[in-house]
């Protein structure tokens, strides 16, 4: 069975906000999407694929920063 194509933009909508959950919670990083990534305990993330930082500066509610 085929997809319609508001199927197919509902699944990819789907998945594009996985993905940005994924990355906000430092699961993936957001400049080579690898899931190989460790955080600092706080809100601080690094990737140890291409060593790309991302957070948020002064905790969970501070300016984003690093996301691509």
């Amino acid at each position: 069975m085929t997809m319609t194509t508001t199927q197919r933009t509902t699944a990819r909508k789907s998945a594009q906000k996985r993905i940005e959950q994924e990355i906000a919670s430092g699961k993936r990083c957001p400049d080579c999407a690898s899931e190989d990534t460790e955080s600092n305990g706080s809100s601080e993330y690094r990737c140890r694929e291409c060593d790309h930082r991302w957070g948020f500066e002064g905790g969970r509610t501070g300016e984003p920063y690093g996301f691509c």
